[in-house]
């Protein structure tokens, strides 16, 4: 979650991050993406989370929000991006790995 964490979205779980624990992934929510970022460069993430890279996986019962968080956040183009996974129903929808 790269700019500090997402409000509560209706209709979104979140499974893990890298500073929440992990959740049961729900079987009702088919759209699941998984996100992991480069560490930022930001002096109290490494005091609190080392060098490891941020990461986090979200589900939802449509794409819709899933779209939104990576739209919001400019997800595809993000430059700490290493990969982003988004799947549906019926297998990927999106995948970028860098």
């Amino acid at each position: 979650m790269p700019s500090g964490g997402y409000p509560d979205i209706p209709g979104v779980h979140f499974v893990s991050a890298t500073d929440r624990p992990v959740q049961r992934e729900r079987a009702d929510y088919p759209y699941r993406l998984e996100v992991v970022l480069t560490a930022p460069r930001n002096t109290s993430y490494v005091l609190m989370h080392g060098f490891a890279p941020e990461a986090f996986t979200v589900q939802a019962r449509t794409r819709g929000p899933l779209d939104k968080i990576i739209a919001d956040d400019n997800l595809e183009h993000h430059v700490r991006l290493r990969k982003l996974v988004f799947t549906g129903p019926n297998g990927d929808i999106k995948r970028i790995e860098r």
